[in-house]
């Protein structure tokens, strides 16, 4: 690993959707989206994105 302390060890990722989860886990309150002044931070985004899959999950939506 880099001497980057936000470096994220990219080898362990299975899927886009593995980038927010491992970054809020090392650097979970640096900003991950910015715009028109509102920022939401990788922690924020994780938290969102599993309730946005849990919703898709109870409605039936499976991968394929």
């Amino acid at each position: 690993m880099s001497g980057n302390p936000e470096a994220v060890e990219y080898s362990k990722i299975n899927a886009l959707a593995d980038v927010p989860r491992l970054r809020a886990q090392t650097t979970g309150d640096n900003v991950a989206l910015s715009f028109e002044g509102v920022e939401t931070t990788y922690r924020e985004l994780d938290v969102y994105s599993n309730k946005v899959a849990n919703g898709l999950i109870a409605e039936g939506v499976g991968p394929g």
